[in-house]
């Protein structure tokens, strides 16, 4: 048997701790819970839950927004009319691009990049797939350059600058 309390104004409980042994069902427009940390064991996190068959879906979409005080707000979030995943920095709102609306099976490559700063790829290499070449940087030797090349006519070979070049085209012909 159920029992109903009804309470005309606020009601607040002060505790060292609350237990309640079965479902806590709260309704309501809104629901905070102040904490400094928040522990969820479950693995799976529901947004829009409740929307009822037959509507379609939620034309919102749904976000986890990330509160950076005086800055503004970043998220992550699903927009339904463009079927796509979003990220927003505070700034700009980029699409993750997709393989079909179905989700994310795919992370396309920027077939145009562009840097708006130096690459910096000390201990890293870039690798081209389609022809097995490899290029990444070592010791500079004397009239080189520092940058090296992998490929299928050998390992290790160090490019030239444009002046030594020249200089070895003027001495061997």
């Amino acid at each position: 048997m159920s029992t109903t309390k009804r309470i005309p104004d606020q009601y607040t409980i002060i505790s060292p701790s609350v237990i309640i042994d079965g479902d806590l069902i709260v309704t309501g427009n809104s629901q905070s819970i102040v904490t400094n940390n928040t522990s969820v064991t479950d693995h799976i996190i529901t947004l829009n839950n409740g929307l009822s068959p037959g509507y379609g879906p939620n034309p919102l979409g749904a976000n986890i927004i990330v509160d950076r005080g005086i800055s503004a707000n970043a998220s992550i979030g699903w927009n339904e009319t463009l079927k796509s995943w979003q990220l927003y920095n505070g700034t700009t709102v980029s699409n993750i691009a997709t393989a079909s609306s179905a989700g994310i099976s795919n992370v396309y490559a920027d077939s145009t990049p562009t840097l708006s700063s130096n690459l910096n790829i000390t201990g890293h290499s870039l690798f081209d797939t389609a022809n097995a070449v490899t290029f990444y940087t070592g010791t500079i030797s004397s009239g080189k350059s520092g940058l090296f090349v992998d490929n299928a006519n050998g390992s290790q070979q160090e490019l030239v600058t444009k002046s030594a070049a020249v200089a070895y085209s003027i001495i061997f012909g």
